[in-house]
Formats: C-alpha cells, structure tokens, sequence
C-alpha cells in the first residue's frame, strides 16, 4: 500500500480571524501581526480517502514567544506537550515537559480532526512529566538548571559559570543527590574564541580533552 501525503497548514487568532502563515517568520513578525496561536493540519490521502487531523498546536505570549506547544498522534492522541514561563528579561525560567501517553480518553470532545469517536479526547502521562527550573544572573546568562519529575524530586541539576566577558567557563553536571556526574571547563584565547573543553568524571579526574582550531580568511 502506498500513501500520498498533503500537508495543509493554517495559522490562526482564537480571537476572531483565520489566515495563512509562514513558519519562516520570526517573533517580530509574529508580534506585529498579533498571531496567537498556529495550528498545523495534516490531509492524509490513503486508498483515495481523505483524513485531516491536528498535527501540532502552538501558543505564543504578546511577545511573540512560545508559551505551549503540543504535538498529536495522528489518532488525535497528544504525543507530548511542553509549557514554558518566562521572567521580565523573557528568560525562561521554567520549562514542563508532558509524556506521551499514545492512547485516548473518554471524554467531552475530540481533539484531533480525524473521523473517529467523537467522545474521545487525547490524554498524558502525569508520571512521565518532568519540570525544569532555570536561573540567570544580571548579565541573563543562565547560572543553573534543575530538573525534577512528577513528584517534585529532583532528577539532575547543572550549574555555570562564566569569564568577565560572558564566555562560559565552567560547567557541572551533578546527579539527584547532588554528587557530580562530570565537568566541563572551557579555555578561551586573546580573542574571546573557544580553544580547549576539558572534561572531568564524577571523582573530578580528567577524562578528555578537546582542542579547536580556527581557519582565518
């Protein structure tokens, strides 16, 4: 059996309109032209039959940055579903990540677009979910990440540092006990370019080396 495959994508406002969008725009664009959401629609034509579905939605704050974005099954179920928050210098300071759950659930609605039961509506994993913390310093570069699961535990934390001019300098991997998994320590030439990572286990032994070279015109 073979398939062909065509791909319809419509972009639109909840609020009122519903309009065509190009993916290449950028979050100007996206900003000037008050977009809140795109959606993309997938037609699936098997054996002359056509079948339409929600492949992917995608929230977008006023500042045209991603707020949520989920992914379906073509079966209408969620495949996964990320959220992200952002502080006033738009870093983001947490990011959740729903599993995929790969079956449905008896619901109100359906929200995929293909011809089934109407009852159904995609459902997540909760203990699959997973959480990640971010934290920056006055210059926003990003100091530290943490990420837990469902409970709250944490999983893996990594933390960094930096050079006076904003150059990565160090980074640490440690595990949910805190102990540390490996290391990285990042060396810089007179011009600010990257020419050593070494990489250190978790007893803080050296365990490689990698050395960059630059070609000049």
């Amino acid at each position: 059996m073979r398939n062909s495959f065509s791909i319809h994508l419509s972009v639109f406002s909840i609020l009122t309109c519903l309009s065509s969008f190009s993916f290449a725009q950028g979050k100007k664009e996206l900003r000037l032209n008050r977009v809140k959401s795109i959606s993309e629609l997938v037609t699936v034509t098997d054996e002359g039959k056509e079948i339409t579905y929600k492949d992917s939605y995608t929230l977008y704050g006023k500042n045209g940055k991603v707020i949520e974005k989920t992914d379906f099954n073509p079966d209408g179920g969620i495949k996964n579903k990320e959220t992200e928050k952002y502080d006033r210098n738009d870093n983001v300071v947490e990011e959740t990540t729903y599993a995929e759950n790969g079956s449905k659930k008896k619901g109100k609605k359906n929200n995929g677009y293909k011809e089934d039961d109407p009852n159904d509506i995609p459902t997540l994993t909760p203990e699959k979910n997973s959480r990640k913390i971010f934290k920056f310093d006055s210059d926003n570069n990003k100091t530290e990440e943490t990420e837990y699961d469902a409970n709250g535990n944490q999983v893996k934390k990594i933390t960094y540092t930096y050079t006076v001019n904003g150059a990565k300098s160090n980074e640490i991997h440690l595990n949910a006990n805190n102990k540390q998994d490996h290391r990285f320590v990042y060396f810089y030439n007179g011009k600010g370019l990257r020419v050593k990572k070494e990489t250190y286990d978790g007893e803080n032994k050296l365990s490689a080396v990698k050395i960059y070279t630059y070609e000049f015109y």
